[in-house]
């Protein structure tokens, strides 16, 4: 992507973040938005561990991750993780893991290394946690276990200046409820994520995930990343964020993050 064509679509993106409406009770659930985008160079399994502290209305929360990243085949790769939040509320702690993530991307164009091109997306959250841990896990009212399914498009590019990652997916919620404080819902997300290179081995990202649900609102949220790559096969990511909005649209004020990355087979 030449450099005016870039500049042009950062801009038109960057205006929709800015002038999508703010929604009165859009909370929607928790995302682990510091590992939304996957690797574009695993070329085998790999393992991803983080901690994540966040700062919520009402309550904070210390969050360990754990995904396995996968590939199929040259076109097609995938990831399963799961969260185990610790939630600090007034007067006490509960903790357990949370709903099951399940995400893969398919190569419809682009170069066999996967770092450019455009992927067919597709996410399933899995409500296997328990409905208390609110809004890492979520049963719907009639107690059934139903999976949010989301698909679309992803599109990546890079070059020696800049890397550039943007998603459009649409969430099909197989929670759905609206009669209680958190309200879930369909949604559809966009998504952005440039990063710069700062030396051989650290590069800084900026990314902007704009959530529009279906009814009760929307909600932005910015997070701004280092990349430490310790090896070819190990790499550290140092993450900041604040979900923007309104206090009744948020589903956190702000997070801080960091995560391993070990790759088993790496391509490079």
């Amino acid at each position: 992507m030449n450099r005016p064509a870039f500049l042009l679509f950062f801009a038109a993106f960057l205006t929709v973040a800015v002038l999508c409406p703010g929604g009165t009770s859009g909370k929607g659930l928790y995302l682990d938005l510091p590992s939304y985008y996957q690797q574009a160079d695993t070329s085998g399994t790999g393992l991803v561990i983080s901690e994540t502290l966040i700062d919520a209305a009402g309550f904070d929360a210390s969050i360990i991750g754990l995904s396995i990243p996968f590939c199929f085949d040259s076109r097609t790769s995938g990831r399963v993780g799961i969260l185990y939040p610790v939630i600090h509320l007034t007067g006490g702690y509960k903790h357990g893991f949370a709903d099951g993530v399940l995400s893969f991307l398919t190569r419809v164009s682009g170069d066999s290394t996967n770092t450019s091109g455009i992927f067919l997306r597709g996410d399933i959250r899995v409500p296997v946690g328990s409905g208390s841990l609110k809004p890492f896990s979520f049963r719907s009212s009639d107690g059934g276990i139903y999976p949010d399914l989301g698909g679309g498009l992803e599109f990546r590019t890079e070059n020696s200046m800049v890397k550039l990652r943007a998603a459009a997916v649409y969430t099909f919620s197989g929670q759905k409820d609206d009669t209680g404080e958190l309200v879930t819902t369909d949604y559809s997300m966009l998504s952005s994520r440039i990063e710069l290179p700062i030396s051989e081995k650290i590069s800084f990202s900026g990314s902007v995930f704009v959530i529009d649900f279906d009814g009760p609102g929307c909600r932005e949220c910015y997070l701004f990343g280092l990349r430490f790559e310790m090896s070819d096969q190990m790499e550290i990511i140092f993450s900041g964020g604040i979900d923007a909005g309104s206090e009744g649209d948020r589903v956190f004020d702000s997070l801080a993050s960091v995560m391993f990355n070990f790759d088993f087979f790496p391509s490079r």
